[in-house]
């Protein structure tokens, strides 16, 4: 084996060790412009929460770490807008994205996988807790508002793992940033290969799209359907 082989494979050696396992910590903040009471206290609450996202080799699950709200009900509207208003679970290997509701006393698995593929890579860079990290925009349409938008992530190949917050991934690379709308997820601690993580999977709920569960929502609202 040549030098340039040992080389090459030492990177590889030291990139799969890396992606084994991991425990992301995120905060999450929102560039609303506007200054009303209502936004002020939806930012005070984003303030106080924290994310983490555990994952090894094939599985992950991310959610909102407890905390202790300002405003209850600001709170609760504050991790729907921000796309958080369950944990999500990612499986790598079936490009699989999902979570858990309940509607009507019935348990569902809402389907994600969307959020895994698709999206546009481009060779613009940023610093990211010192991972350079570069920038992937996945193009969405909207069920409720029936518009398009677009989801911006910074992956670092640095972490060659396709995982990311509130269920985006299938990245060449850990999402250490995504823009979700108003709301930007930032990674502030990265802990690579811990003793243990603890990786919880969705309950066998009956398996929906997110557009049947915006239906059944509304249905279940007493709301006549677009």
């Amino acid at each position: 084996m040549n030098l340039k082989s040992i080389f090459i494979a030492l990177i590889i050696s030291c990139f799969s060790a890396q992606s084994q396992s991991a425990v992301i910590t995120y905060e999450v903040s929102n560039v609303t412009e506007n200054s009303t009471d209502r936004i002020k206290k939806l930012k005070e609450e984003l303030q106080l929460m924290e994310f983490t996202l555990q994952y090894n080799k094939i599985n992950s699950y991310f959610k909102k770490e407890r905390n202790i709200p300002k405003h209850k009900f600001i709170n609760k509207i504050a991790t729907i807008i921000i796309g958080a208003p369950s944990d999500f679970y990612q499986n790598l290997a079936l490009k699989k994205s999902s979570y858990n509701t309940t509607i009507n006393n019935k348990l569902y698995e809402i389907d994600h996988n969307y959020k895994m593929k698709g999206w546009e890579l481009t060779t613009e860079s940023v610093i990211i807790e010192k991972y350079t990290c570069y920038k992937a925009i996945l193009k969405e349409y909207n069920n409720r508002t029936e518009s398009y938008f677009e989801t911006v992530a910074w992956y670092t190949p640095d972490i060659p793992v396709g995982f990311g917050p509130i269920g985006y991934g299938g990245l060449p690379g850990l999402i250490l940033q995504l823009q979700y709308k108003k709301s930007i997820f930032t990674a502030t601690k990265i802990v690579l290969n811990p003793t243990k993580v603890k990786i919880e999977k969705p309950k066998q709920g009956k398996k929906i799209s997110v557009g049947e569960q915006v239906k059944l929502m509304r249905s279940a609202r007493k709301v006549t359907p677009d």
